[in-house]
Parts: structure tokens; sequence; C-alpha cells
């Protein structure tokens, strides 16, 4: 009793912590000594779950030591389990030390990238010598918050800083817009775009927003790297975004004094003033020219009405340049009519005031149209527009357009953004929007009407392109007769869906009824959508669409909106969407509806290892599908119900069912469905080990999928490509397919499909020899289906890892990996699984001498292999014909332990969810 009363009262330490087991083995203790300190049993997996509000099944892993607990849920954990306030600080360092040392080791290949985000340069900068000098001195390393009003140049002097400045691992630059009409970038939404800049795959980045700052911070720990935070709202807005790490430098722009920055992280402020007045001069001379000689005077008293800010200098500059008759002092008057007029209206402040003053005099110098049209910028929901967009904004041609355009370009009231593309400086973007508010409202709604009409006829004239068998699916749209740019073929319409994609989204958000332009533009882009990986706005704008009064609409959104979940992971989610959608779709009478809710139903069971109730959905699904002579319907269920038969084992069923899909996705010219038949025919081909045509209709969906740019299809089948190599003995062939495989996978935020990829790379380094590296990449996979909750994935790679385990000499490490294999296939119903688990256990138990548990093992693996009609019969016959000859050492002992199972078809990601055929 004494010695438990010892351990009750001993402080855990944290500082031998360095790996994922003995941080477990921490949690474990600390669980112990909960107990004996509350004189109890031990809490359970299912009480802590219970308080903590999180999975009984990720509790489990995160105490086994499979998976590493997220910072925000391993707090949680450890006060749970009664640590004190200085042992949790302890552990949190322990933690973040572990996460640190594991993503090192699995730190993406083009982690190596070195980012140069900077904008360009500003022509004619004038002064600052200062404030450049003070940079020199401050920013090397650390914080630099550069302070000041709107138009004072903060932006213009952090980015001729950086240009001067030497970070020989890049530059990251972020504009935050933080004080945006609509609203800032979010701090999660920017890390986001960091850790791809450093080369972190999209499945690679985590979705919580602490554990996204976490591996941000970790990266940029070893490097000299500048980060530039523009136009940042206040503290908590850049918090989330400085990195760890002594050698970066942060230089942060705000109208915010940032207070909070200085105090809390020790960041010095440089408070920028409007330029001297003789800097200010000489700025209006560089871009006047000679009357400004010609008149100091009056170009000093100029720069004083800009309140010599940089900005307003640049604007009445260019007003000055378009008026060559007139004379600086006839502007200056001008001008102060103006201000003086702006004075009685405004008492906001003498910079809002100037501002407005210069914006008012640059405005009034345009004509009509041009006015016209910048008023109506103020309504346009994105940040950059086109000429076809104004155009449909003001109701004009698109030569009016083009030549408003060029007005307002030349009177820099807008700025080039890429070819025919323009944008405007927040002031100014507030202004055009202060303006349009005092234009009748109904010609205000006439012209967003305008805008959504022609995106949703453009949004409709693109998939038209991009997907003409899938045409009558799509809600059609007349022809508003507005300008619209020529989508000849199917690059013209992906480029053009890319460029438009987030005005579109903006603008569904936006509109005030209830939810109808989203659900309308959801139906036509969905395709679009989802082949090109775009779950976040999917998301956005699937969400918006269910507040659709319409129930056909409703359920066609939430159904969408299912699809992202499973293409995320979340699966439990995926099923509840499409669950809500099968309901609303039936009740409107919606059939076609009612037949894409049970094609998702009918992946997600098979998903979460409900086979009978997947075959039950599938089979429903094509009964209607049939009753509505819809042929791509019925070929979408046919290859989902061949993949589902290859689950179970059922190969001659399997290829049958995914010959009759490709045939009807031929026939109706769907060159997605043909990709994705293609991959699945292939893989099946494989499994029954009829590997020369499996790489035939495997290289034909890789061309198909490259083709029409469904990267999807192209990661699927470079997988099951490497597969087939790695089969053939085309080790550098499979290592080459299966690295871009997983590379892809993580640029399209497919997760599972990472997951499997990972499981190939793996094996194929397993057989190259190189098993810690097979073993890292397996656990990587591992890490990826716990996560997202995949036992098909997680079956898949525990096989694999035992595989390399065994041929690493680590038969009881093995044994484990085995068994743990069987448990899941047995919850997901995947016999080949189970057979590849069995024959693996019986090899690990052979290699450590117990012949007698070998032998039933291998029965039990010959007898499956034998149903499923696979060649591996014949190995697992000889393999137990060796166990039972008493001469003959035991399988897999010192002589065989070193080696790997018979690479037979080892493609079983064939069931795969991401090659599935979305509803």
């Amino acid at each position: 009793m004494a010695g438990a009363a010892d351990e009750a009262d001993t402080t855990v330490d944290a500082t031998s912590v360095h790996t994922l087991q003995d941080l477990a083995e921490v949690l474990r203790r600390l669980r112990r000594r909960h107990a004996r300190r509350r004189n109890d049993s031990e809490l359970t997996v299912r009480e802590l779950a219970r308080h903590s509000g999180y999975a009984y099944s990720v509790i489990s892993e995160y105490l086994s030591g499979k998976v590493l607990a997220p910072t925000d849920r391993f707090d949680v954990l450890i006060r749970l389990l009664g640590a004190s306030a200085a042992e949790q600080r302890a552990l949190a360092t322990a933690r973040d030390r572990v996460a640190e040392q594991r993503r090192a080791r699995h730190r993406s290949p083009a982690a190596g990238t070195v980012p140069r985000e900077l904008p360009p340069d500003v022509y004619g900068f004038i002064g600052r010598e200062r404030e450049l000098a003070q940079l020199d001195r401050m920013a090397g390393a650390g914080i630099v918050a550069i302070t000041g009003t709107a138009g004072v140049g903060k932006t213009a002097l952090a980015v001729r800083w950086a240009y001067r400045a030497r970070f020989p691992d890049g530059c990251l630059y972020a504009d935050l817009r933080g004080y945006d009409r609509q609203q800032p970038v979010r701090p999660e939404h920017a890390l986001a775009w960091f850790l791809r800049s450093l080369g972190v795959g999209g499945a690679d980045i985590p979705h919580d927003r602490a554990e996204r700052a976490a591996r941000y911070r970790t990266m940029l720990a070893d490097r000299r790297m500048l980060v530039v935070l523009d136009n940042v709202r206040d503290t908590e807005h850049v918090h989330p975004l400085l990195p760890g790490g002594s050698g970066n430098a942060v230089l942060v722009t705000s109208r915010d004094s940032l207070t909070g920055l200085v105090v809390r992280h020790g960041a010095r402020r440089i408070s920028l003033d409007p330029l001297p007045e003789a800097e200010a001069v000489e700025l209006l001379r560089l871009l006047i020219g000679a009357r400004v000689t010609d008149e100091p005077g009056v170009a000093a008293s100029l720069a004083r009405r800009c309140v010599r800010l940089p900005l307003i200098l640049r604007l009445v500059a260019e007003l000055a340049s378009t008026r060559p008759g007139a004379s600086l002092a006839d502007l200056d008057a001008e001008l102060a009519d103006v201000t003086h007029r702006l004075d009685r209206l405004d008492g906001d402040g003498e910079p809002t005031i100037a501002s407005r003053a210069v914006f008012s005099w640059s405005y009034r110098s345009l004509d009509q149209a041009a006015a016209q049209a910048f008023r109506l910028m103020g309504l346009h929901p994105g940040t950059h527009l086109d000429d076809y967009a104004l155009a449909a904004l003001a109701g004009v041609g698109l030569g009016p357009a083009r030549a408003a355009l060029r007005a307002l370009s030349r009177a820099h009231l807008v700025q080039a953004a890429g070819r025919r593309r323009y944008g405007m400086h927040d002031l100014l973007r507030a202004y055009a929007a202060e303006l349009v508010a005092h234009d009748p409202e109904q010609d205000r709604r006439a012209a967003l009407d305008r805008l959504r009409e022609q995106q949703l006829y453009g949004s409709s004239v693109a998939m038209d392109v991009l997907a003409p068998f899938d045409r009558n699916r799509r809600p059609r749209v007349a022809d508003p007769g507005l300008p619209l740019p020529k989508l000849a073929d199917q690059a013209a319409a992906t480029a053009w869906l890319d460029q438009e994609r987030a005005n579109l989204i903006a603008a569904a958000l936006l509109a005030d009824d209830g939810g109808r332009h989203a659900s309308r533009l959801a139906r036509i882009i969905v395709r679009y959508l989802d082949i090109g990986a775009h779950h976040q706005e999917a998301e956005q704008l699937y969400t918006r669409a269910i507040e659709a009064e319409d129930p056909a609409a409703r359920a066609h959104a939430m159904i969408s909106l299912g699809i992202v979940c499973w293409r995320l992971g979340r699966y439990q989610e995926a099923v509840f969407h499409h669950e809500r959608g099968l309901e609303l779709a039936t009740t409107a009478g919606d059939k076609p509806g009612t037949g894409r809710a049970l094609i998702g139903l009918g992946i997600l069971h098979w998903q979460l290892g409900r086979p009978q109730e997947s075959i039950r959905c599938s089979e429903q699904a094509l009964r209607l599908y049939r009753e509505l002579n819809d042929p791509v319907g019925q070929a979408k269920v046919l290859g989902n119900l061949g993949k589902l038969h290859t689950k179970l084992g059922d190969y001659a069923a399997a290829v049958d069912y995914h010959h009759q899909a490709l045939r009807l996705f031929r026939a109706a010219g769907d060159d997605t469905g043909t990709a994705n038949e293609l991959c699945a025919l292939g893989a099946a081909l494989e499994l029954c080990g009829h590997l020369v045509p499996a790489l035939e209709h495997l290289r034909e969906a890789l061309a198909v999928g490259r083709r029409i740019g469904y990267r999807e299809t192209e990661a699927t089948a470079l997988g099951h490509l490497g597969t087939v190599c790695r089969r053939l003995g085309r080790l550098d062939e499979a290592v080459e397919h299966h690295e871009r495989a997983v590379e892809l996978f993580g640029e399209i935020g497919d997760r599972s499909g990472q997951g499997y990829a990972l499981g190939y790379l793996g094996a194929d380094h397993a057989r190259l020899g190189q098993l810690t590296t097979a073993i890292e990449h397996h656990q990587r996979g591992l890490r990826i289906a716990a996560e997202i909750g995949d036992d098909h994935l997680a079956a898949e790679l525990l096989n694999h890892l035992g595989d390399a385990q065994l041929a690493a000499q680590r038969p009881r490490r093995a044994l484990r990996s085995f068994q743990q294999a069987l448990r899941k296939a047995r919850h997901t119903g995947s016999r080949y699984e189970q057979a590849r688990a069995e024959r693996g256990a019986a090899r690990a138990l052979a290699a450590t001498g117990d012949a007698g548990r070998a032998g039933r093992r291998t029965e039990r693996a010959l007898a499956l292999f034998t149903d499923l009609g696979l060649p591996e019969a014949d190995e697992v016959r000889a393999e137990l014909a060796r166990l039972s000859a008493p001469a003959v050492l035991p399988l897999g002992g010192r002589q065989g332990a070193g080696t790997l199972a018979s690479d037979g078809p080892v493609a079983a990601g064939v069931e795969r969810p991401g090659q599935a055929e979305a509803p």
C-alpha cells in the first residue's frame, strides 16, 4: 500500500518523452496515478470519451500511442487525468517536441521550395530613408509593426525593404484585408496558404487552426524567412500567423496601433507619418514633371491639401497629368473647394476628408460612363473583376466596358491585376460603395441581377463544354444577352471557372434571396467543384444553398454537402447529409435526387463496413435509374457495385459489373465516368492476375484523366499503375508512380487516397529492402486512417506494416499488426484483407517457433484464398505443407524472417472510396 501511495504522489517526468510511445506511456501513468489518488478504478476509455466529448475510438488511439492527440485535445485529456498546472506545461512542451520530430521525418519532398511571394515594388518610391534604416536595424529577426493611417504607404515601405533584405529561405506574403468591407482573411485560411507555399500537400494541412499554426511554426523553426502580414486588423488577427524560430523576421502593417503585439510579443513599432512636405513635393515632381518646378509654392499647397499621403498624391498627380493645359493653381483651387464642401459633411478627421476630397475630385473628372462604372464596381462582391463582369453590371457592351476600365486605370482609380482584370485599393472600394449606395435601389438590384445571370449562364456554358453528357442533369439557364468570353474547348472552360470561382461563390453567398441563387449555381457547377477538389468553396456554397425553399434544390445541396464531407473523410457527417437529402428528395418526388442520395449512401455504408446495407442501397438506386431510363445513373451504380464485389472477393462479378458500366459511360460520352471505370476495371483485373490488360486499362485511364483535368482519377490510376509495375518487377517505375500519387492526393485534399498511396509506396520500399522507410510510410498512412475513421484503409495498411515488420525480423510486432488488421477486416467485411492478415499472422507465429498456431492460421488463410479463387491459394497450400514437415525449419525462422510475403495482388486499394463514382 505504501508503494501505491508513493506512486500516487509522484510527479510525472516529461523530460524523457521523445517518441509517441513515450507520450502514450506518460498518459497511462497519469491514468493509473489518477485512479490511486481517487482510490478508485482507472477511468475507462468510454468515461474519458464522455467527459472530453471526443469519440471512444479516438481516445483509445491516443492512449495506445497510435495517434498523436492535437494540442487542444491533449490538454483536455491530461487535465481529466489530474495533471497539475506545472505538469500540464511540461507535458505540452513534450507533446510539441514529439510532433516536431515526427513532422521532420515526414516533411513533404516539396518542403525545400523557396517561396518568393512579394507583390511588385512601387514605382516612384520617394523618401523614407529614416524608416528604411530603422528596419535595417530592427527587422533582421523579430517582429516589426508598421502602423499608420490608410494611404500613408505602409505596404510600399514594407515591400521596398523586403526587396532589399536577404532571407535565404524566402518570403511569405499575405494581404489579410483587415479593413475589407466584406470579410477579412481568416488566420486559418492564411495558414493554409503559407503551408502550401512551404510544400505541404492539401491532405497534410490540419483542419484545426491551432494545429495549422503549430505545423507552420515547426516548419519555420530552423529557417531564415521573412513573413509580411499586410493590412492586419488587430493583434488577434495576426497572432496565429507569427512564426517560430529566432531566425525569422515578421513585418506587419496595420491601421491599428497593435499595442497588444508590442506588449505581448515584443514587437517594435514604426509609426508611419505622412511624407515630409519636401518629399511629398518631390513625389509630385516625379509624377507630374516640369509644372511642379515652375510652381513650387502651389505644389507645396497641393501636397498639403493631399495631407502628404502617397496614395492621394498619386491620384492627384494622375489627374494633373490628364489636364496638361491646366495650371497647378487651378487644380489647387478646385481641390480646396471640394475639401471645404466635404469638411462641412464629414468630421471624421483630416486624412479621411482629404482622401474623400481627392477621390471626389478624381471621380468628378470622369465622363458619365466611367463614373457609372466606378460606382458599380462598389457592388461587385469579389476583389477583382474583368471587362465582361463590368459589362454585365453596367448593362452595356464589351467595348464601352473596356473604355470605362481604361479611363479608370488612367485615373488610378483601379489597378491592373492580371490580363484584363482589375482591382481597387480598399479605400477606393469603400468610396465606390459609398457612392453607389445613393443610386436608386432598383438600379442596384438590376445591376447585381445582371451580374448573377451572367455568372449562371457562363457557368452553364462552361459546364456544357466540360461535361456535355451531363447537360440534362443541370438546370437550364437562358442566355441573358450579356457579353461572355468564348469557351471553345475544355481548357478555356476550366480556365474561366478557375478564374471566376471566387467571384461566383462570393456573389452566391451575398445574394439576399434565401439561397435560391446559391442552389442554382450549386446544381450547375457541382461536378466542376468535385473534380477540381475545390472542397472549401463547395462547402460554403452548398451550406448557403440548403436555405433554398424548394425541397428538391435543398435535397441536391444536402447531398452535395455530403459528398464534400465524404471527400474530406468526415464520414458520419456525410451519412447525415445523405440521409437528410434522401428524405427531402423522396418527399419532393424527385427521383433523380433520390437515386443520387442512394448512390452516396451505398458508398458510405461500404466505407463504414456495412456491405449488406451498401448492396441494398445500390440495388435500389439501380432499379430507380432503370425506371428513369438513365444510362449514366445506371453506370455509376454498376461501377460502385463492381467495387463492392471486389471488396467482398467476388472478382468475376466485379469485372462483369465494371465492363457493363464502362460500356454505358462510353456510349454516353461521359469522360469522367469512363476514366473512373477504366481505373476500377484495371484494378480488378490486376487482382485476378491479368496484369497486361490491367496495365492497358490503367494507362488509358491516366490519359483520359489528364486530358479532362480530373486529378482524382489521375492520382488513382497512378496508384494502381505503380502496383502493377511492382508485380511485374519494375520497382523504379512503381516508386515513381506512387510518389506522384501521394503528391497528387495531397494537393487535392483526398486524405483516404493519400493513405492508400502511402501504403503502396511503403510496399515498394519494402520490396527494395528499405524497410525503415517502408514502415514510416505505413505508419503515416495509419495516422490518416485513424484521423478519418477509415477501417478499410487501416486494415490494408496494417497488413502492409506487418509484412514490413516481419521482413525486418520483428515477428512479435508483425503479429500484433496482423491481428489488428484481421479485426479491422472482419469489421468491414473485406475477405481479401482477412486472408492477408491470417497468412501474415501464420508467418509471424512460425518465425517465433509456434508452428502449431501457425498451421491453424495457415489453414484459415488457405480456406479464404481458395474461396476467393486467387492464385495465392497455391502458395499458401505449399506453406502449409512445409509447416507440416518436421524436418524443415519453421517458415520465417532465422532463414525466413527477413523475407516478404509473396507479392500477389496487393492492389487492395481497388476498394478505396475515392474511386467510387460520386452521385
